[in-house]
């Protein structure tokens, strides 16, 4: 599964995730709870994640809501942590995707439209296009 699509299956678990109570339920369930299918159950949430889950007598598997609950939290307090050590572009330094890189130039052009106000530059390395909006 792609990054990008893996984050946008984590976003809706993550919004979902106040649904799951203290309660044992089958992967079916948490996949009907959080919007996601049982195969993302059963391959992502029990073996990469490593959820812990039971199996009864008759090979049923069972997790706890509440394991799920914590396991989400988990992942998105790592990503807020990540976030949060970011350094802020200084005035003249822009973003590009396509280097990913950092690039300082004094050669940029604002853009002042009545609902938003940006700076645009082209890298000097490749010549993308690089934009950063501005309060």
């Amino acid at each position: 599964m792609g990054q990008r699509k893996e984050s946008a299956v984590l976003l809706g678990i993550y919004n979902r995730r106040q649904k799951l109570l203290d309660m044992m339920y089958t992967p079916a369930e948490i996949a009907e709870e959080l919007n996601i299918s049982k195969e993302y159950v059963y391959h992502h949430l029990m073996n990469t994640a490593e959820i812990h889950y039971t199996k009864d007598e008759t090979g049923h598997v069972w997790i706890n809501g509440m394991d799920i609950y914590r396991w989400i939290e988990q992942v998105f307090s790592e990503r807020r942590k990540k976030r949060k050590n970011v350094i802020p572009l200084m005035e003249n330094e822009f973003y590009c995707m396509r280097c990913k890189a950092r690039k300082i130039t004094n050669d940029y052009k604002i853009i002042d439209d009545s609902w938003q106000r940006a700076k645009t530059a082209f890298c000097p390395d490749c010549g993308a296009r690089m934009r950063k909006y501005v309060r």
